[in-house]
């Protein structure tokens, strides 16, 4: 129940909608059940009174009696009934609607706060979970607890409303009847809670086996040149259908339930409605009860089926929707990893040095980094080099503060960045890496990107000339404007990278981070984005992870990792003098043989 009620808060800010809706809700109610009173009326007064010129209505909510031919009370009642159906009309109309916009704009509020609080998580987070389960969970999960806030949430006021109206008017036709008809209301209660807790159960691993069926989709989606080069397209499939029959059993557990619950509901109904028609049956046949009585009686129970049944469906609803609020609320629950400090301020601009003392890291226990001291000057170009794995672009990645040390510190003229705001400390920091990732957009929102598409044309022209990058554009169909597909599949690497580097260079960053920007560009390529890489540069304090040891023979700073230490520090010269494991790496990529 905490569980839902905390899903209702999200209704908060929407509560005069929600009011509204509940007031609609009262009258349609009210409207529903009047036609019951209305046809006690015409059966005793009217159908039963053969011969009479005229009948007498006592009419109790006004304190007076009404008088006329039975045709015309007829005619009347026929006109009433019809009145009272439009008004009940009416006011489901606005249940529906208020209910529904309320909802509507609740899960906006939801959705938001969650897609916030995905995007609040480390980067570790995105490395460890599937790209699926993740989509799964702002999609499937989240549209769970949409239907509990406007057609659950509806109904769950609704009916009982509705149910309390028609019982009200059955006690006020027949009291000992209508305490017969509740007694069946503690078995409907116990039978709803033993489904609904099997329902939850079931559907919390019904959503994570469909998150996993996301996950093998979206898989077999960024990987499908893969697949196609290996002729691995059935085996994938295999993956998908166990999946999904994965997903289809626990589908088909919970039909079981659902399918079992309505005929035993209905089944204790049927028990209810014959005892009722028995006892009734006898009082009228004893004159106890009128026939108008026991009619309009009988047409209340019956009326009664209807909501009893909803509220059956609504439960089973309900836990289902709270299975996906738990996968969703246990995200939002997460403690986060790297956030800001309540006393947190602004780190200003960048003026002097960073510096990295004795700082060590670890991974899932695993040790990456240890012991790092590094001073880096303003200015200065540092390239960081070493075997692949040794944590060079872990080490790079714990400036912005995708991941903290777990000894040590980062220091930012003096500033530990711990106790910076994190957005400060990122607005002074750009990446360009080997993995550029361009969003499916135009050439010019990806340019401006972090800008709304504020910069003005003159800038981005000038931006993308000094970023090697105006001659291409303008060639593309629509120049600035054309879309680059999706992660920029339409453009060539170069000139994704030159993108990125336009990107970049619109940010006017004072720290640069190039994590091997070129090592996957052929040689033609790489002349021209290098020549924007150096541009870039100019005037910035950049780190560089260098696939290729020419680009940073020129380096003001060489510090090679080994082992997660960093065991030289020196300009080129200065290390192949050492004759370490930089001499030996520089030998190895252009084949020079080592001298004895």
């Amino acid at each position: 129940m905490r569980l839902y009620l905390r899903c209702l808060k999200y209704l908060k800010p929407y509560i005069w909608v929600v009011l509204l809706s509940v007031i609609c809700m009262i009258f349609y109610s009210a409207f529903n059940a009047a036609p019951l009173a209305v046809l006690k009326v015409i059966i005793d007064k009217v159908l039963l009174m053969k011969g009479e010129n005229t009948v007498t209505i006592d009419i109790p909510v006004i304190n007076k009696s009404f008088q006329s031919e039975p045709i015309v009370l007829l005619k009347l009642a026929s006109v009433l009934i019809i009145v009272l159906s439009v008004l009940k009309g009416i006011f489901d109309y606005g249940q529906s609607y208020l209910t529904n916009y309320a909802g509507s704009k609740a899960i906006i509020d939801l959705r938001n706060k969650f897609f916030e609080q995905i995007h609040s998580q480390p980067l570790a987070f995105f490395t460890s979970e599937k790209t699926g389960k993740i989509v799964s969970r702002i999609t499937n999960d989240v549209g769970l607890i949409k239907d509990s806030l406007t057609v659950i949430f509806r109904d769950i006021i609704q009916e009982p409303i509705t149910i309390a109206v028609i019982l009200m008017v059955m006690f006020n036709f027949n009291k000992q009847l209508t305490v017969l008809a509740l007694m069946v209301f503690p078995f409907t209660f116990f039978l709803l809670t033993k489904f609904g807790k099997k329902i939850r159960r079931i559907s919390y691993n019904r959503q994570k086996r469909q998150a996993e069926v996301l996950g093998v989709i979206q898989e077999s989606m960024q990987g499908a040149g893969v697949i196609k080069a290996f002729g691995t397209e059935s085996y994938e499939l295999s993956r998908f259908d166990k999946a999904q029959n994965h997903a289809f059993r626990l589908d088909m557990k919970r039909a079981r339930i659902l399918a079992l619950s309505s005929p035993t509901m209905e089944l204790i109904g049927i028990l209810g409605i014959s005892l009722i028609l028995f006892i009734g049956g006898k009082q009228v046949i004893t004159g106890k009860l009128t026939i108008g009585q026991f009619s309009a009686f009988m047409v209340a129970l019956a009326s009664l089926y209807g909501p009893v049944k909803k509220l059956v469906q609504v439960n089973n609803e309900i836990q289902t929707a709270l299975a996906g609020a738990q996968r969703v609320f246990e995200l939002m629950d997460a403690p986060l990893e790297i956030k800001d400090l309540p006393e947190a301020e602004d780190l200003p601009p960048f003026n002097k040095e960073v510096r990295f003392n004795n700082v060590s890291f670890s991974y899932n226990h695993k040790p990456i980094l240890k012991n790092i001291n590094l001073k880096i000057k303003k200015g200065e170009v540092v390239a960081i080099v070493g075997i692949s794995g040794v944590g060079k672009t872990t080490l790079l990645n714990l400036l912005p503060r995708f991941y903290d040390p777990v000894e040590g510190t980062i220091e930012i003229d003096g500033h530990d960045i711990k106790n910076v705001r994190i957005i400060s400390l990122r607005k002074q920091i750009a990446i360009v890496s080997q993995e550029t990732f361009l969003f499916n957009d135009t050439v010019r929102a990806n340019i401006t990107y972090g800008y709304n598409g504020q910069a003005a044309e003159e800038r981005i022209i000038e931006i993308a000339k000094s970023a090697s990058a105006h001659e291409f554009i303008e060639k593309l169909t629509n120049g600035y404007d054309t879309i680059v597909g999706e992660r920029g599949t339409q453009l060539s690497g170069g000139q994704r990278q030159r993108i990125a580097i336009a990107r970049a260079l619109l940010k006017d960053p004072s720290i640069l981070i190039l994590d091997e920007a070129t090592s996957e560009l052929d040689s033609e390529a790489e002349n021209v984005v290098q020549e924007a890489l150096e541009k870039l540069m100019k005037g910035r304090t950049t780190f560089i992870i260098a696939h290729r040891l020419s680009t940073i023979l020129h380096a003001d700073k060489i510090a090679v990792l080994d082992k997660g230490t960093v065991i030289e520090v020196g300009v080129h010269e200065e290390l192949i003098i050492k004759d370490g494991i930089y001499k030996r790496l520089y030998e190895m990529q252009y084949n020079k043989p080592r001298k004895n």
